[in-house]
């Protein structure tokens, strides 16, 4: 059971821990991201006392189209116009900029994402109101940048990090561990890879829910462990139910790979690497509290019924939290 309280530890942490991104309000800025089928969002952040003065649009390639009007939304400090477009072609090696640059005596940022996962920043000035992105990354640049989105969509992912750990702490023995850890990359692999390439289609509303409700019954077999080792009871091996399990979060992985495209030209090594990403930060959160348990083993007393107790709750009431507000969300 040592290992028990270096998890509580861990999971403590994860529940006051969020992930944040900075957005930094510059003068003016363009963000132009590429969607799927040819589809490129086009967001041009303004502050207002510019606006108010100046005034600005976005210049794109003469052959992407508007598909809508753009939608303008307006606070205190800022005016954000959006638009969606369609290009024939990618934006790589094309030239994008802003309209009214020149002699507004300001400079702005601008920001590619690329369908292939790399994103590339350029600055505008009075002087220069336009910028090329640059060409197509090497096949090494395309693994590097897949690798990292996985990581990152793996580490902020609360729910398939505690589902992690709540493996660990229902086997408890090394050589369990490592077997249900497999067994679950080997699921979610399947059906990461499956909804990736579009062979299925879930809807992701659903599939939040059912994670939720996964982590629930993982954390009622962690307060209420079966009597025997479930590897021993036959037709039920956790490693079994690690690779269900795994099918399911699988179509959850799929989600953040789905808000990125995969590259036309790299798609296998684009897929392996997120994939990859995805299990170098499996691998790292259960070292760690492996680790952790190591340090905390002589620190704790064996005997603590909080500590035998506290993580099966912790992990319960917050898989009980998340599947209550998805459902709401889902049915509403």
């Amino acid at each position: 059971m040592k290992l028990v309280g270096a998890l509580l530890t861990t999971v403590l942490l994860l529940c006051w821990a969020g992930a944040a991104k900075a957005h930094p309000l510059a003068p003016l800025g363009l963000e132009v991201r590429e969607l799927a089928q040819g589809h490129v969002l086009v967001k041009l952040t303004t502050a207002r006392k510019l606006s108010a003065r100046s005034r600005f649009a976005p210049r794109l390639p003469s052959d992407c189209k508007p598909l809508a009007p753009p939608s303008v939304e307006r606070d205190n400090v800022r005016v954000v116009a959006t638009q969606q477009l369609a290009c024939n072609s990618s934006l790589e090696g094309r030239i994008i900029g802003i309209e009214g640059m020149v002699g507004s005596a300001r400079t702005a940022v601008v920001q590619v994402s690329l369908r292939s996962g790399i994103s590339h920043q350029g600055l505008l000035t009075t002087d220069r109101d336009s910028w090329r992105v640059p060409l197509a990354p090497s096949r090494w640049q395309v693994a590097r940048s897949y690798l990292g989105l996985g990581s990152r969509h793996m580490l902020s992912g609360v729910d398939h990090l505690l589902f992690v750990l709540g493996l660990c702490l229902l086997a408890r023995r090394r050589k369990r561990i490592v077997l249900a850890l497999t067994a679950f990359t080997f699921g979610h692999s399947l059906t990461l890879c499956a909804a990736a390439l579009r062979w299925v289609a879930v809807d992701q509303a659903v599939v939040e829910v059912a994670i939720a409700a996964s982590l629930m019954l993982l954390a009622l077999q962690v307060v209420h462990p079966p009597e025997q080792p479930q590897s021993e009871r036959p037709g039920r091996p956790l490693w079994l139910t690690s690779a269900a399990f795994g099918l399911l979060h699988g179509l959850g992985f799929a989600a953040g790979l789905a808000d990125v495209g995969l590259p036309d030209g790299a798609l296998p090594l684009a897929l392996f690497s997120f994939n990859m990403g995805v299990e170098l930060a499996q691998l790292a959160v259960a070292l760690g509290a492996m680790v952790a348990a190591l340090w905390l083993g002589a620190r704790l007393p064996d005997t603590a019924r909080w500590r035998k107790l506290a993580p099966g709750y912790v992990l319960g009431g917050l898989a009980s939290m998340w599947c209550i507000e998805r459902a709401v969300a889902l049915m509403s």
